[in-house]
């Protein structure tokens, strides 16, 4: 007698996609040619006829919709104008009390790129067996007050340009049109008598 041997879960499962897979291709095919012969009977002439149609109701849409655009535009112009107005002395005193504060930062940054860069061409020299001489500090401290004289004098500039610089533009919008109110009929009150 032959041993019976039981095919697992997995197993079983493939055979069965085996057996199908004919039968789903087949049926995605079949969709795929009704789809495609869907789109150019019917949908494709439908969308063309709505695109001749819509076409002129389009362009009646843009015609009446470009005075309001417009208006619009004139609108931000000067909303964007009394900004700027108002945001320049704002600017302008940010600007004096943040040129000291970029001054003393690039100053402290060149110091410690200074100490750095001495501190790694010692290093460099003793790994090499050299004996490097060190810098005198007169010298480090002479380097350390000509960069930041250089970079406060470059902040004073830029400071002292942007007080006589106009960056504010001359363009002064019309303003837009009041609306005109419609008339309204006059309610009369009714008091029920008693």
């Amino acid at each position: 007698m032959a041993l019976r041997k039981k095919k697992t879960l997995l197993d079983q499962a493939s055979d069965y996609i085996d057996q199908v897979r004919p039968q789903v291709e087949s049926a995605v095919a079949s969709a795929l040619d009704a789809a495609e012969e869907f789109y150019e009977n019917t949908a494709r002439p439908a969308l063309l006829d709505a695109k001749e149609k819509a076409g002129p109701a389009l362009a009646d849409a843009k015609d009446k919709a470009a005075p309001y655009v417009a208006e619009a535009r004139d609108r931000a112009a000067a909303a964007l104008a009394e900004a700027r107005e108002q945001a320049g002395p704002a600017l302008a005193d940010a600007k004096e009390k943040v040129a000291p504060l970029v001054a003393a930062g690039a100053a402290t940054a060149t110091g410690a790129a200074v100490s750095a860069k001495e501190a790694a061409d010692a290093k460099v020299a003793q790994l090499k067996g050299e004996e490097k001489k060190k810098g005198s500090k007169l010298k480090r401290l002479a380097i350390f007050v000509a960069i930041a004289g250089a970079v406060g004098l470059v902040a004073k500039k830029l400071q002292s340009r942007g007080q006589s610089d106009n960056w504010q533009s001359s363009y002064v919008p019309t303003p837009a049109p009041a609306p005109t109110p419609t008339p309204r009929p006059a309610v009369q009150e009714t008091t029920p008598r008693a």
